[in-house]
């Protein structure tokens, strides 16, 4: 009981992640941004074109590649082990649902550090967590699928990374 009370923000900003992600997943469907380009097709393809070096033939006509392409593989390794137990539509859906929930929660533990000494510590924590949770930045990023889904990474990660740094 004491680990409930302890993790009580916590375990509720999980809840709401939880319903939210309920409310905006459609079974059957694919999520797809703006960079149609789905590992989770052709998982060995995929990673050949990752090693490949620098010019993309499977892009267009071919192009020399805007950005690195070896950054991107944690997230098809990842992809990879939720394709084995999700059906292939919902791998990137939960690949985005988790950096969602990672970011929630990351939010909350980087705003309890930096007001430790605060009484209000948690709720304030809980408060901002759902300031970043409903934010219309997040939403369009997480939800609507507009953006490069290597940018969720970027996003959710961000204030877990700033939290393992501060403390």
């Amino acid at each position: 009981m004491r680990i409930l009370s302890h993790y009580k923000y916590p375990i509720i900003i999980a809840l709401v992640s939880l319903v939210i992600i309920l409310l905006n997943y459609t079974p059957g469907t694919w999520l797809s941004g703006w960079d149609t380009l789905h590992p989770e097709l052709n998982y060995s393809e995929n990673l050949a074109n990752i090693f490949s070096g620098v010019w993309r033939d499977n892009q267009g006509l071919g192009a020399v590649a805007g950005h690195s392409h070896m950054s991107d593989l944690p997230r098809v390794l990842t992809l990879y082990l939720f394709d084995l137990f999700f059906p292939t539509s919902a791998v990137r859906y939960a690949y985005v649902f988790l950096m969602y929930l990672i970011g929630a929660l990351g939010t909350y533990f980087l705003i309890t550090q930096l007001f430790h000494k605060s009484t209000h510590r948690n709720i304030t924590g809980a408060i901002a967590t759902l300031y970043y949770m409903f934010n219309l930045g997040t939403i369009q990023q997480f939800l609507c699928a507009i953006r490069n889904v290597s940018y969720t990474v970027r996003i959710s990660a961000m204030d877990s990374l700033l939290h393992i740094c501060i403390t």
